[in-house]
């Protein structure tokens, strides 16, 4: 008997869950306003009559509680998750350094090959980092402008 109770209490219905939500949603509005209307009238009451400022600042405690349940509730309230990712390889700071490197390891050829061929691995490892997060095929070439100051007229040769 109680075997078919329980199925029977569990078997679907036709229920129209857009105006479940709306109806609950409004009862539970509604529920969250009278509790706040309780709990205001409660610390008036330990506030002045009873001299308990202790429990008046928890039942102030308890409103902010209810308004910002009220505020999700009615979506004023809404938690914003913002995660950037910035690769010092593209930064202004870095292309300076790099020019600076590059400028101050002229007069010792070896040096700037190895040190150029040093930043290439670098940024070749970081641009496929960021093609694989794109889920984007590996990319050999990045993309760029040649920059025609005087001081950057020669280039070093980065060996492959």
């Amino acid at each position: 008997m109680q075997r078919a109770a329980l199925l029977t209490a569990i078997q679907p219905t036709d229920i129209d869950l857009d105006k479940l939500k709306v109806s609950e949603g409004q009862s539970l509005l509604a529920s969250l306003l009278a509790q706040r209307a309780r709990l205001q009238q409660h610390v008036e009451l330990w506030r002045s009559e009873l001299g308990a400022p202790a429990i008046a600042i928890a039942g102030e405690g308890r409103i902010t509680a209810n308004l910002e349940l009220v505020s999700k509730l009615l979506g004023q309230l809404v938690n914003v998750h913002d995660v950037r990712h910035t690769s010092i390889l593209i930064s202004p700071d870095y292309i300076r350094l790099r020019q600076a490197l590059t400028i101050a390891l002229r007069p010792h050829p070896a040096a700037a090959r190895d040190v150029a061929a040093a930043l290439g691995r670098l940024e070749q490892d970081a641009a496929e980092e960021i093609a694989a997060a794109a889920g984007k095929p590996n990319g050999k070439l990045i993309e760029h402008q040649a920059d025609r100051s005087p001081e950057l007229a020669q280039c070093v040769e980065v060996p492959t």
